[in-house]
Parts: C-alpha cells; sequence; structure tokens
C-alpha cells in the first residue's frame, strides 16, 4: 500500500435481517441488534467473529464483520433463542461434555454424527449450546446448497439427519416454564420425514428453518407467533402478573418474566 494511502476505515456489521434467519428462530429475535464489537482472541478457539453474552442476550457483538457470514449470524442467533428458554436446560447443556470453551466443543460430528447420535437414541439435550447452534447454521446452510445444486438424496438425508434434533431444540419451553411440560416424547427423536426425492415432489426446506419459498413475515406477527407459542407451552398470557416467593411481582412479556 503506498504511503499516502489513507487507513483503511473498519468495515461496520451487516445490518441485522431477521427474514434470514431460520423460522423457529424468528420469534425470539424479535428486536436483537447487531453491533460492532472489540477484536478479541480466545485461547484455543482463535479469533472471535461474533458472539452474544449471558448478561446481553439480545445482542450479537460483531468483532470481525468482513467474517461475519450468514451460517455465523444463524449461529449467533441460535444463542439468542437458547438464552430466551428454560434456563435450567440452557445450564445443563452448556456444562455438559465436551466444553464449548475447547474446539471439540464445538463439533457435534456433521451429517454422519448425526445419524449416528439418531442411532444411538440420543436427543438435544447430548449436546452443548456451541454444538446445538453450529447445528442449526450447517443444517440451514446445507439444506440450501442441496437444494441449488437439485440433490434431492442429499436433501433428504440432510433432513432426516437434522430434523429430529432442531424440532427438539425448537420446542424447549421458554424462561419460567418449567421443563416437566416438556414430555418425553419431544425429547426423542422423532423417524425421519418422507424423502424429498420422489418423483414430482418440490425441493423445499424443512419448515422449521424455512428458505426463500416461505412468504416473509412482519415483526408484528412474529411477536404474534411468539406470544402464541408461548402462551400454549406455559400456559401465561402477555401482561399477566405473578408475585414470585422473593415478593417481587413479576409481568409475563411472552418471553420470560419481566421484573417490575
Amino acid at each position: 500500500m503506498p504511503k499516502d494511502s489513507p487507513t483503511p476505515k473498519p468495515i461496520p456489521p451487516p445490518g441485522y435481517e431477521i427474514q434470514n434467519l431460520p423460522d423457529f428462530l424468528k420469534p425470539a429475535n424479535v428486536g436483537t441488534k447487531t453491533v460492532r464489537g472489540e477484536s478479541h482472541v480466545l485461547q484455543g478457539l482463535g479469533q472471535v467473529v461474533a458472539e452474544v453474552s449471558q448478561n446481553n442476550p439480545h445482542t450479537i457483538e460483531v468483532r470481525e464483520p468482513k467474517d461475519f457470514t450468514q451460517p455465523i449470524q444463524t449461529h449467533e442467533s441460535t444463542h439468542v433463542f437458547q438464552l430466551s428458554r428454560n434456563q435450567p436446560f440452557v445450564n445443563k447443556t452448556f456444562n455438559s461434555a465436551p466444553l464449548p470453551t475447547t474446539a471439540a466443543g464445538y463439533s457435534y460430528g456433521g451429517l454422519p454424527g448425526l445419524e449416528q447420535a439418531l442411532q444411538k437414541h440420543k436427543t438435544i439435550a447430548d449436546f452443548n449450546v456451541e454444538q446445538q447452534a453450529d447445528m442449526v447454521a450447517d443444517y440451514q446452510k446445507e439444506t440450501q446448497n442441496a437444494i441449488r445444486w437439485k440433490d434431492a438424496e442429499s436433501l433428504a438425508r440432510i433432513i432426516a439427519a437434522y430434523h429430529p434434533f432442531v424440532s427438539q431444540l425448537a420446542k424447549i419451553p421458554p424462561k419460567g416454564a418449567n421443563m416437566t411440560q416438556m414430555t418425553q416424547q419431544d425429547l426423542t427423536p422423532a423417524a425421519p420425514m418422507p424423502p424429498v426425492n420422489v418423483a414430482g415432489m418440490p425441493m423445499l426446506p424443512d419448515k422449521l428453518i424455512g428458505g426463500a419459498t416461505a412468504p416473509p413475515k412482519s415483526v408484528q406477527q412474529l411477536k404474534q407467533m411468539a406470544a402464541q407459542r408461548n402462551t400454549s407451552a406455559t400456559g401465561h398470557k402477555i401482561g399477566e402478573k405473578m408475585r414470585f416467593p422473593n415478593g417481587n411481582m413479576g409481568v409475563w412479556d411472552g418471553f420470560g418474566w419481566e421484573a417490575q
């Protein structure tokens, strides 16, 4: 670079587009913002591209904008979703082995790993939060690739392996809900979906993750989806008040109890 060339300005993170996320993540991600964060390196993991913290669960800090791709956005948005779920479950999966603070803690084995996990009757609870987030991002990416390449055989295999686990993740009750409301049937991997390589059948993504074929939803519709889902899962309505044993009053906001 010539000496008189101006120093390149930092690239701002891309605007947050909720429409680009898998469908089941969208309601929990309403209101989430993407901001620029300082560069950060973790020992054993290297450069951190983006992250979500438990202290700020509706903000994605992008530390390396040039590397902030759609799969990483989906990964971080999955963390936003996880942090809106039942806290004991999140704690359990965060502390499961291998720890998500190591490189091995991000690997779930890919497509073959999930096929083996199904054979061993494992559930989403057998994977930690980072493995779950990578799973969702990979499911979206691999599904889109198979459809783009018109590879019906691969699409059928991808859906059969990923759908049971991502479906279980989508059913985890929200904050404030009791995990006993999640039945053993919810945590039992479902049988593979019907093959998508039937002659004449259009190659569509799993409804859980949506795609270009899914009609766009407004933010208001997404909020209504969140309210409906959480009401059916917990029996609580938005605006409902409850006094807790410690004397504090909380109001249900559709995602959890907001302290008053």
